[in-house]
């Protein structure tokens, strides 16, 4: 059918973390949870999710798109 109306499938491998920038956002926001997270230890439920609005936007300042893709946009 797809070749009937000129598209050409390109398949994809089953997992390339490469074509997945969301893997190097969730690898850097992991680990700087990890190096962060001594404040949280003693009590966990104070201020999470203040803790992680802050990871997320300290790796998303972090991580432009010419780092994700290793060009500009």
């Amino acid at each position: 059918m797809c070749a009937d109306a000129g598209v050409k499938l390109v398949y994809l491998p089953p997992y390339s973390p490469d074509l997945y920038p969301i893997e190097e956002f969730f690898a850097e926001l992991k680990g700087f949870i990890r190096r962060n997270w001594s404040y949280y230890a003693e009590d966990p439920d104070r201020e999470f999710a203040s803790f992680l609005e802050r990871c997320i936007n300290h790796v998303g300042e972090k991580l432009t798109l010419e780092a994700i893709f290793g060009t500009q946009a």
